[in-house]
């Protein structure tokens, strides 16, 4: 029986069409991906079915939900639907939970709401949906604020207020994009578990399609908010048949295999060429919104093509679809990549970056912690009386040393000690005991004048970019900006010139402020500012892992490069073992601040010793393995309780 029938939505702003005709169709029980890259129409789609679109945005076509037409019933009749017969996750629970209510009384309201239950009843019953998503101490937690909670409970809450009242549908929005790998793969398999067990459909919304592998039956992808492909999991990774999805299952593929031998580390991953297009760029576009990006691209391609079967059950919207045979292998060679260095890999990726010294020989120390410890004491009490929280010892007895020319990572899940032991190392922040030297000299302690000299050698890329960079300031200037405060002589507009091409921004980027840009240029961006004053090491906060998976390519593939041309040494923090497995020559593992594990990625990721390490390799996503065939990825579970 078809659950969910969606015929010509279109929705639309100011006269741009975001999202262009989608036909959509879930059947009860069934599990449907939605992918593509952000900006592709993902979840408008989804808010569009919800009728939940922002003020000035506006929709036509049928959404016909247990034969009703959402679009055509009251707003009351909508809401009485909404979370009592089709539900919704969003990728941030922290702007989903209200901050000012206790999770209580949060899950409470969603279940008084479609039924009538005391208060005492509503308590009962919200602790045991929380124990049911696997919540520890569900009674502490329905007391807390969401701040209070992990990432990874905060999505446990929202999946549990979600199934209160058992939706026959649910819709997930990137529910796991925000989270560590190992708690990614923990709340998916909660997912997957939960929509089994109350026999729900599920439409899930994920730029990776390796999430999406391992949990849906049928796949949707979006570009330019249409649907170019329809088929099958198991035809999608066999038989891509767009340009755009092959890319997909390549760039998709490129990590997370078998550990890389050093002589293949860091060559260039295989990569979509240029950047997607936003809904309101992309519904300008004439003919086939991918043509500018497709190495296929024909004349014919200025005419839209048509959403057509080619074989049961797969569809493709594409004037030029790839031969059948086309596997996710040769995914590159099919989708008319091949012999374009341009398209698959960027201008200059086509050599490898020169090889990194894999054992250090002959390497002196440029960094070194000895000892470190860092605890946290927090001296006020928490509202409500309770006690102040115990004290936090974010680092206990680390000792690291850093090479010249090593590109070292640090990897542990959120709460292990890897930005803490970054801000020590940058001297952003002091560690309670223990020492830290830059080329043989203490800089733990002192004085900012002191540093001015290590500011220049040693330099930073955050997480979040747009967080990171000056909203006020033109691109141009927040490159140049470490020039001016470190007093680097020389020409700047011209310094400025010269990082802009090395990291491969558009030449009109300079005249652009940061929320012009996409996340990929943005990162670009904060990778040239770094590199501005000529530094000798670069740390790098978890600075892919807020991307979608083709622009993480796109960076990696950078990153590489930059580090062969400007002889960098680099501290690469992640929580992802995969990325770490393609850039880095060494590994250190952290966990509950304290290093449980170190030496060649070969080796740690070959033969592992501590099963904390064992479980992040086994929670690296990889196409087609279904969330539930590795329970191993649980094994060392996280600093907090997620």
């Amino acid at each position: 029986m078809t659950l969910l029938d969606v015929e010509d939505l279109v929705i639309s702003s100011a006269g741009a069409r975001l999202v262009d005709g989608i036909d959509l169709s879930v059947r009860a029980g069934e599990r449907v991906g939605l992918i593509g890259e952000s900006g592709s129409g993902k979840s408008l789609t989804a808010l569009g079915v919800m009728q939940l679109l922002p003020r000035g945005i506006s929709s036509t076509g049928s959404i016909r939900f247990e034969g009703r037409d959402l679009a055509r019933i009251s707003e009351r009749a909508r809401s009485s639907l909404r979370g009592r017969r089709v539900a919704m996750v969003f990728q941030e629970p922290m702007s989903a939970l209200n901050p000012l209510m206790r999770v209580g009384k949060q899950i409470a309201e969603s279940l008084t709401i479609h039924k009538t239950l005391s208060r005492a009843e509503a308590k009962e019953e919200a602790a045991r949906l929380l124990a049911r998503v696997e919540i520890h101490d569900p009674r502490a937690v329905l007391r807390a604020y969401p701040h209070e909670l992990s990432g990874g409970q905060r999505q446990r809450v929202v999946l549990a207020m979600a199934i209160a009242n058992h939706p026959v549908l649910l819709l997930a929005d990137e529910p796991t994009t925000a989270l560590d790998v190992t708690v990614q793969h923990r709340v998916l398999r909660l997912l997957d578990g939960l929509v089994r067990a109350e026999q729900m459909a599920l439409l899930l919304i994920s730029h990776d399609l390796a999430v999406v592998s391992g949990i849906c039956d049928r796949v949707m992808v979006m570009y330019g908010g249409r649907v170019v492909e329809r088929a099958t999991v198991g035809q999608i990774l066999a038989h891509p048949r767009h340009p755009y999805t092959a890319g997909l299952v390549a760039t998709s593929a490129s990590l997370g295999g078998a550990p890389s031998a050093a002589s293949r580390r860091r060559q260039p991953l295989p990569t979509i060429p240029g950047t997607a297009p936003s809904a309101a760029a992309a519904s300008r576009i004439t003919g086939c919104p991918f043509r500018a990006r497709c190495g296929w691209a024909s004349p014919r391609c200025l005419e839209e093509p048509r959403l057509e079967t080619i074989v049961d059950g797969h569809d493709v919207a594409c004037w030029h679809p790839l031969p059948a045979p086309a596997a996710p292998r040769r995914a590159r060679e099919a989708s008319g990549l091949a012999g374009r260095a341009d398209v698959a890999l960027g201008p200059g990726l086509a050599q490898a970056a020169p090889p990194v010294t894999s054992d250090g020989e002959g390497a002196a120390p440029i960094l070194e912690c000895r000892k470190l410890v860092k605890v946290y004491r927090p001296e006020l009490a928490r509202q409500g009386g309770d006690p102040p929280a115990a004290h936090i010892r974010a680092l206990d007895g680390v000792d690291l040393v850093v090479l010249e020319g090593d590109v070292l990572g640090i990897v542990g899940e959120s709460g292990s000690g890897k930005s803490t032991l970054a801000r020590i190392l940058l001297a952003l922040d002091r560690p309670t005991s223990g020492e830290v030297r830059f080329r043989a000299a203490r800089i733990d302690g002192s004085p900012e004048r002191a540093l001015r000299a290590m500011r220049r050698e040693v330099q930073v890329v955050f997480q979040d970019p747009l967080g990171s960079l000056d909203p006020r300031m033109r691109v141009r200037d927040i490159i140049a900006e470490p020039l001016h405060a470190l007093g680097v002589e020389g020409d700047h507009r011209q310094r400025v010139a010269e990082l802009r091409e090395a990291v491969r921004l558009p030449r009109d980027t300079g005249r652009r402020y940061p929320h012009q840009l996409s996340g990929g240029q943005r990162q670009r961006v904060a990778i040239a500012r770094a590199l501005a004053p000529r530094p000798k090491v670069l740390v790098a906060d978890e600075a892919v892992s807020a991307l979608d998976v083709s622009v993480r390519a796109q960076i990696l593939n950078l990153l590489g490069e930059l580090i062969g041309r400007f002889a960098l040494t680099v501290v690469f923090i992640s929580h992802d073992m995969a990325v770490v497995q393609h850039l880095c020559n060494r590994v250190v593992v952290l966990y509950r601040g304290k290093v449980v594990e170190e030496g060649l990625v070969e080796e740690v990721l070959t033969r592992p010793k501590s099963s904390y390490t064992q479980g992040l390799l086994a929670a690296i996503p990889r196409l087609g393995k279904h969330v539930g065939d590795d329970r191993s990825a649980t094994v060392g579970a996280a600093p907090s309780p997620d």
